[in-house]
């Protein structure tokens, strides 16, 4: 499960932050994060911890997106 909904929630982190979307960034981040880190990937549960709160203060980290992005392919 985990697997088949990876795409779609990294897609709406990417998406909220070329919008400037920030709740939907920290929702979507928030969720990713929580997930991630219950089924054993802490490295993707970081970095969307880390976009989440970018997001909080309204900055969208598009390069921590892309790493995120990077680090997801390899999960």
């Amino acid at each position: 499960m985990y697997a088949d909904a990876l795409p779609a929630r990294l897609s709406a982190i990417a998406a909220g932050t070329r919008l400037g979307d920030a709740p939907a960034v920290v929702s979507a981040a928030h969720t990713l994060a929580g997930t991630s880190g219950q089924l054993g990937h802490p490295e993707v549960a970081s970095i969307c911890r880390e976009i989440a709160a970018d997001a909080r203060r309204g900055v969208m980290a598009h390069a921590r997106v892309v790493q995120l992005q990077e680090l997801a392919l390899a999960v």
